[in-house]
């Protein structure tokens, strides 16, 4: 609940283009925060919103840049993997049994080979990388990024209703 509102205006009487809001309490400025900052107003202004106490965060930044600590080296396998098969088969993927089962081939000869298959993997449709390193599976909250000889997840970036 708003219980007090400021609009700076200046010299000529318009409003600087922002707005300050004061909340009853902490967590219903964090509400408002969560649900408003970055909400397209229409195609040229998008409404941002930070806390007043943000304000110190950004005005108390070190003048010295620390960088942040590296992070350990993930060893994900060969990636590559399929190159080295000396037939060179295509890998496909198919969805099957009303789309809760996502499968992948090698397009081998006589018959194609599963080399894995799992049930949910997707919540609606899979996409190869340009290249074919990558097998992306489309959730409702984002994507995951799956590879290597027994498609492990390798990343999952966060993007709803992508």
């Amino acid at each position: 609940t708003i219980i007090n509102e400021f609009y700076p205006t200046g010299e000529d009487g318009k409003t600087k283009g922002y707005i300050f809001l004061e909340f009853k309490d902490r967590s219903s400025a964090d509400e408002a925060v969560r649900q408003r900052n970055n909400y397209k107003l229409d195609k040229q202004h998008t409404f941002q919103c930070n806390l007043f106490t943000d304000f110190d965060k950004y005005d108390n930044i070190p003048e010295e840049f620390v960088p942040p600590p590296a992070q350990p080296y993930k060893d994900l396998g060969n990636m590559h993997y399929y190159l080295l098969d000396e037939n060179c088969f295509d890998q496909y993927s198919i969805i099957l049994d009303g789309g809760t089962t996502t499968a992948i081939y090698l397009n081998a000869v006589p018959e194609p080979v599963e080399i894995a298959k799992r049930e949910r993997w997707t919540e609606t449709y899979v996409r190869w990388s340009p290249r074919g390193t990558y097998l992306a599976t489309f959730h409702g909250k984002g994507i995951a990024l799956w590879g290597g000889e027994e498609f492990r997840q390798v990343s999952k970036f966060s993007h709803p209703g992508v």
